[in-house]
Parts: C-alpha cells; structure tokens; sequence
C-alpha cells in the first residue's frame, strides 16, 4: 500500500521563560476565546495582547513586537485579507492565524490572507498546539537559546487517504469524492476520520491546513 510521510517536528526545547508573544485582532469575546485556546501553551506564549481594530493593532505591533498575529475573521474593522496585508506591511516576519467562533474557516480566505494556520472555537487543542509547534520550527520565533528541535511524530496517510484529502481540499463535498474515486460514501466518510485522526484535527478546514503546513498539501491546493 503507498504512503505518504510528513515529518513533524515538536517545539523547540523551551527555556524557563517563553518567548513568543500572541496580538490578537478582533472583537472582545475573541480576545477571551483565543486565550483560553492559548493558555495550555504558556510554555510556548509568554504574551498575548488584544485590539478591536486594525489601526490600533499596528501601532501596538510597532511596539510589541508579535511572533503571531491572531486575526477574527468576522471582525468589523475591514477585510480578513486587508487586516492581514496591513500587519504584514508592519512586521513580514510575523505568522498570521485566522479565528473563527463559528465551526468553520473558509480556506480560500485563508489562502488570499496567506495565514500560516487557521481554527475555530471547535478546534482541538491538540491541533492548536500543532500550529503553534510548527511556527516555532519554522524559525518564525527566534531564539537564541534554543537548540535543534526534538524528533517528532511522523504522520503517515495511504495513497487513497491522500486522494481524499486532495479532493478535500479542491472544495468537494463527500458524494462528490465518491463519485471521483469510484467509492462508496460510507468509505469516504471512514477515510475521512482517519484523515482527521491521523492528523489531530476536527474538520476539513484543520485538515488542509495542518497538511499544507507539512508539505503534504501545495499552498492553494
């Protein structure tokens, strides 16, 4: 049977005092949402700030200096897309999340915002935890102190959890993959929570994007 292999790398050995540092742009109840959903990495996140809009967010970024920007996609002060252009202008080295309270992240507005992750109030933690360990593996933290990271968890899909998780990712719904692979929808839904399993995820959206994010899935897929 072919498998596809994926690499994960944990986060980097911790010092006493963590380092990265969390803005947070969005209404009040994301403010409270996004720590609760961070607070279980403070070995990780040192510091997280929350704005209500996109101006006082980068004149706050100038100063505090964020690793990662958590940006509420239905935010009242603009665009998802212009929200994340105007803090990348601000600081390019910064990683962009997307939040949603609802279940779900459109991933064709995380593509156009190029966000490094998304997730939602749904989301495990786990999975965000995940993202987290990926944007210190890629360096977006730096940190003197660290050394190489520790071996991770290799992620394995079979070649026809990979045809699934390609079709996911082009928009299809499950008849629509049934129909395409020439297999039942009942082993497309089986395929599909082995995908979600696998990975450490609870839906689509967190199964594209944790793929993409290890190579398994082109940007844009």
């Amino acid at each position: 049977m072919t498998t596809m292999a994926a690499q994960v790398a944990s986060p980097r050995s911790a010092r006493p005092s963590a380092s990265c540092k969390v803005l947070i742009v969005g209404r009040p109840s994301i403010f409270r949402n996004g720590i609760h959903s961070l607070a279980e990495f403070e070995s990780v996140v040192s510091e997280c700030r929350a704005v209500q809009t996109c101006t006082e967010g980068v004149e706050l970024a100038k100063r505090f200096q964020p690793h990662v920007l958590l940006v509420d996609v239905t935010s009242p002060c603009g665009s998802t897309v212009q929200i994340a252009q105007a803090f990348r202008e601000c600081r390019p080295e910064m990683a962009i999340m997307l939040y949603s309270d609802g279940d779900h992240v459109p991933h064709v507005l995380s593509r156009d915002a190029q966000a490094y992750g998304a997730f939602t109030r749904t989301t495990s933690p786990s999975a965000i935890k995940r993202l987290v360990g990926c944007i210190v593996r890629d360096n977006v933290i730096a940190d003197d102190h660290e050394t190489v990271p520790d071996a991770g968890t290799l992620v394995r899909l079979s070649g026809r959890q990979m045809e699934v998780l390609r079709e996911m990712s082009r928009g299809s719904s499950n008849p629509e993959i049934a129909r395409t692979l020439l297999m039942s929808s009942h082993t497309v839904k089986q395929h599909t929570q082995a995908i979600y399993q696998r990975l450490g995820v609870r839906n689509r959206v967190e199964a594209v994007t944790f793929a993409q994010r290890l190579g398994m899935l082109p940007i844009g897929a």
